[in-house]
């Protein structure tokens, strides 16, 4: 047992002086790597991940909606339509659910050329046609650019310009 421990104790007193020149050294390679960019200038692809990663980041989304402004959001989720009390209409949402099933979070969308005149001021999902959605409760993957919006008050998270992928 005594040799066991005495042999990584000898590695790291030999080791440890030099890792402060090691870490400088890496750091410096670090910083010149170039990176390509991203497929699809997507920014936060969800669509990779397990439901309670995602359910976790769809929870930062609604906690830190200024750190995901204008980024290009896709998740995999479940279709979900609402009445929309506030603008009117229908809101559709991706509906992510974690793996117990026990707790869901979703992300209303609105999709890329529908609403065009409101799309500029709040995005409203008033004038959208609802056959260009898939029926409720079927799987989706929706891609769109995160936007946080306020109406008489209150602020509200939505992808806009989202479109459906395949």
């Amino acid at each position: 047992m005594r040799r066991q421990i005495f042999f990584p104790a000898i590695v790291l007193a030999v080791l440890l002086p030099a890792l402060p020149g090691l870490g400088a050294h890496f750091s410096k390679a670090y910083a010149e790597v170039k990176y390509a960019p991203k497929p699809n200038d997507i920014d936060r692809d969800l669509t990779k991940f397990g439901f309670n990663i995602v359910y976790a980041e769809l929870f930062n989304m609604m906690m830190y909606p200024e750190k995901y402004e204008r980024k290009k959001i896709c998740l995999t989720g479940k279709m979900a339509v609402f009445d929309n009390p506030i603008e009117g209409g229908k809101s559709y949402c991706c509906i992510v659910t974690d793996t117990p099933g026990c707790c869901s979070q979703g992300l209303e969308f609105v999709l890329k050329g529908a609403g065009e005149k409101s799309a500029a001021n709040t995005d409203s999902a008033s004038s959208i046609n609802s056959s260009d959605y898939p029926p409720a409760d079927s799987k989706i993957t929706v891609c769109g650019i995160f936007k946080l919006y306020e109406k008489d008050g209150i602020s509200y998270i939505r992808l806009i310009d989202s479109e459906f992928i395949r």
